[in-house]
């Protein structure tokens, strides 16, 4: 049984911000790349940093962002509260900017896929928000039920539209939850309905690779990237790519976390 978070006074999305801070007062942006699939922020220290990119969501208008054409060379402290913003193009860059001022811990930091590091036993149903193929696949393999739920239901066996997660979460030994859920502002919400839940992992490329604002959330997962090969991300980003595109480019990486 999950033990009771702390004080969270604070959205996660708020400490995300005040962790980054300190190091976002010398950096400007160099690059911002909005692609169909991902979002990417370049920063003049090299560092770049992803986040999902919500292209149903955007907008029907053909200038989707007002401030198109001149983020280059802003602030690093300015792009990271926009992770606050409703408009999901704007929290995407937001977020990337957060993910590139990010520095990961080397304890604690285990590589390679997710799926095959969660301690998930045979008859636990395991939660997952967010649609990933591959882990699914696995986890299906290892546990006795896998409940998804995505905004685009299919008819796919146990994959429920996302609002079922608020009732069926409590029930799951194990969730999952895609990182795209701090763009759309819904993870705090989401990571409360599974605070029951013996394992919860945060997962994808938009995942920020910091410990505490998710520990205290009784997180024990945060599977995330490291950008190894930046032109390599920016061009396939640029070229509407997502996360089967990054392959080698990307070094998938997981935060193990002790309970708060």
């Amino acid at each position: 049984m999950a033990t009771e978070c702390g004080d969270l006074s604070k959205s996660i999305l708020e400490e995300l911000i005040e962790i980054v801070e300190p190091q976002a007062g010398s950096r400007t942006v160099e690059d911002v790349r909005i692609g169909l699939g991902y979002t990417a922020v370049l920063l003049d220290s090299g560092a770049c940093g992803l986040a999902y990119s919500f292209r149903s969501e955007a907008g029907v208008t053909c200038s989707l962002l007002q401030e198109a054409g001149t983020l280059v060379g802003r602030p690093a402290s300015e792009l990271i509260h926009w992770l606050l913003e409703p408009n999901v193009l704007r929290s995407a860059v937001g977020l990337a900017t957060v993910n590139a001022l990010v520095e990961p811990p080397g304890s604690h930091l285990v590589h390679g896929d997710l799926a095959e590091i969660l301690d998930v036993q045979p008859d636990w149903t395991v939660g997952m928000v967010g649609y990933f193929g591959p882990v699914i696949a696995k986890l299906r393999e290892r546990a006795a039920r896998v409940l998804v739920f995505e905004r685009r239901v299919t008819e796919e066996p146990d994959v429920y539209p996302d609002w079922a997660a608020f009732e069926l979460l409590p029930t799951c030994q194990a969730v999952v939850i895609s990182a795209t859920t701090l763009i759309n502002h819904t993870f705090d919400l989401l990571v409360q309905a599974a605070s029951s839940a013996r394992v919860i992992a945060v997962l994808g490329p938009s995942a920020p690779l910091v410990s505490e604002p998710f520990r205290r959330r009784n997180v024990t997962h945060v599977s995330g990237v490291v950008v190894r090969d930046v032109g390599r991300v920016l061009e396939i980003v640029s070229q509407a790519g997502g996360t089967r595109n990054f392959k080698a480019a990307v070094e998938r990486v997981n935060l193990v976390l002790d309970r708060a």
